[in-house]
């Protein structure tokens, strides 16, 4: 039974006498043998709790009796000093102390990092530091406590960093589950050179890599290179490629005709065929092409330019105000100089060959000098690349069947691009162009022959031709891709982060996020966000 000492007291239990690991306490040592390690703390408890006495006050009474029992048995005394003595006692109090309760502490701070909320502010260049004062006043305007949401910048950085690879293996995973082996890929690169830091004086070649696919691209990575030669690029580029396993899906490269890119021995092309243990379509830049025509008539006519700006340009630019924009037209008229670039290539480029030649009627200089750098950049008029005339709607019935005839000629070896004198530009037709070699396009991209057997009046009834004409029409022959990734490093070289890696996973949100946000209209907006959370 529960005793009580007196009214308004607090009755005594066992419980009250009991020590945790012990047992219950004692008044004394016993005497009738050497006492024990539990018998001596039993009565240092004792002591302690039931007698109110001090920590030390107890460590020095059980020692006193302990030290009066060992010498009735003979016994030398157990401590050298009182000080050690005393430090033994309390350190075994200490292991027979009850762990002691937690209190309940705060709730913990939520982290409302989501991947969608930290691609949306890599996009818009928000660092760690002002995220934290951007979070914490959306939060409090939207009727929440700061208090219970982790704002705090090292939680912010560490979330986004961590969403940051985990977005970048979801994408890749996912680009490389659904690729399709029918559909043909086109690795584009274009270098650049760019400061490390903001304002500083060391730089490197910044080489972004990405494939195009019918209406589509991938980013596969933004290269740092140690210099812009051909060795260097063609390396970054099938590391790359092997990295995401498209090595057998890479058909085509797309390029700038730079001598980094085209050397017959040391290009990047050829390299990367070479590295690759694979041939390639060579789909050189039409916009560079013709940009180096454009710009070689200009020097022969205008003289070479001294400076990096251009005199009359900028008057010109100074004057467009002044012009009524929405009432103007261009010098050139001519509907058959209207060249598309992106698609009919190969028949664009003989006829562009044969205009700017006759237009040595017209002026003789101009002509002479458009002439000889086109005829230098005769890409798509090679033996393998003139296979799409095959496919172009604007090439006549007759003509397509005499290219039927020559896949039969022999190779002329001009695999890269064709070989052209300017005095027989007008006495060469599409078909002189093609030769057995042309067979390799169709292996290339693994398309049909059977149409082959047909009159081409009936091609477009072939199922095979019409389907691979669709194909052929989604391959991008421009170099746009690759400069827009050029853009996006030189936007986000110097921004978030230092660390390369993270960099490149940076650059990877950022572009994944503008193909799922392409505008900010809050349609747009919604339904992306819809379609992240069917995702998610």
């Amino acid at each position: 039974m529960a005793s009580t000492s007196g009214s308004g007291t607090k009755p005594k239990t066992r419980k009250d006498n009991e020590v945790w690991l012990i047992g219950p306490t004692a008044h004394a040592l016993t005497g009738l043998k050497l006492p024990s390690t539990g018998e001596v703390m039993s009565l240092f408890f004792q002591i302690h709790k039931v007698n109110k006495a001090t920590i030390k006050e107890s460590a020095k009474e059980v020692i006193k009796q302990k030290t009066k029992e060992d010498e009735k048995q003979g016994m030398n005394p157990p401590f050298s000093s009182s000080s050690e003595s005393e430090e033994q006692v309390n350190s075994s109090a200490s292991e027979c102390s009850p762990p002691k309760k937690s209190k309940p502490g705060k709730p913990r701070a939520k982290n409302i990092m989501s991947p969608v909320l930290a691609k949306a502010l890599d996009r818009t260049k928000i660092s760690d530091r002002d995220a934290v004062h951007l979070i914490a006043a959306a939060a409090q305007t939207l009727g929440h406590n700061v208090e219970d949401i982790a704002v705090n910048r090292k939680t912010i950085r560490q979330s986004r960093m961590k969403l940051r690879v985990q977005s970048f293996k979801s994408a890749k995973e996912q680009f490389i589950l659904n690729l399709d082996p029918t559909i043909p890929l086109v690795v584009h690169w274009d270098g650049k050179l760019l400061p490390e830091t903001a304002g500083g004086k060391e730089t490197y070649d910044r080489l972004p890599i990405i494939v195009s696919y019918e209406e589509n691209e991938q980013l596969l990575n933004v290269s740092k290179l140690p210099n812009g030669t051909g060795e260097a690029m063609a390396n970054a580029v099938v590391e790359v490629v092997k990295d995401w396993k498209l090595k057998d899906y890479i058909v085509a490269m797309s390029f700038d005709t730079t001598s980094s890119n085209t050397g017959r021995h040391t290009g990047a092309c050829k390299l990367i065929e070479i590295k690759l243990e694979k041939n390639l379509l060579w789909l050189p830049c039409s916009h560079h092409v013709h940009e180096v025509v454009i710009g070689g008539v200009f020097d022969r006519v205008m003289g070479p330019s001294t400076g990096p700006d251009i005199l009359v340009f900028k008057r010109f630019q100074a004057f467009w105000p002044n012009i009524v924009q929405s009432d103007y037209s261009t010098a050139a008229t001519d509907q058959e100089m209207d060249l598309v670039v992106t698609e009919n290539r190969e028949a664009n480029d003989l006829l562009f060959l044969k205009k700017i030649s006759d237009y040595t009627k017209v002026d003789k200089e101009v002509s002479e000098e458009a002439c000889r750098k086109f005829i230098n950049h005769l890409w798509y008029l090679n033996e393998e690349v003139v296979g799409f005339a095959f496919f172009d709607m604007n090439v006549g019935d007759e003509t397509k069947q005499r290219m039927v005839d020559s896949l039969k000629k022999a190779q002329n070896g001009n695999r890269m691009k064709a070989v052209v004198k300017p005095q027989d530009v007008n006495d060469i037709h599409l078909e002189d162009f093609v030769s057995s070699a042309t067979s390799q396009f169709f292996d290339m991209l693994n398309l049909p022959t059977d149409f082959l057997q047909l009159s081409p009046s009936l091609w477009q009834t072939n199922a095979g031709y019409c389907k691979a004409q669709k194909k052929l029409k989604t391959m991008k022959v421009v170099n746009d891709v690759a400069e827009r990734g050029v853009a996006l490093i030189q936007d986000y070289i110097h921004v978030i982060t230092k660390d390369e890696e993270q960099r490149q996973f940076l650059l990877q949100v950022v572009s994944d996020h503008r193909k799922n946000f392409p505008n900010s209209l809050k349609r747009t907006v919604i339904e992306a966000l819809k379609k992240n959370d069917l995702c998610c």
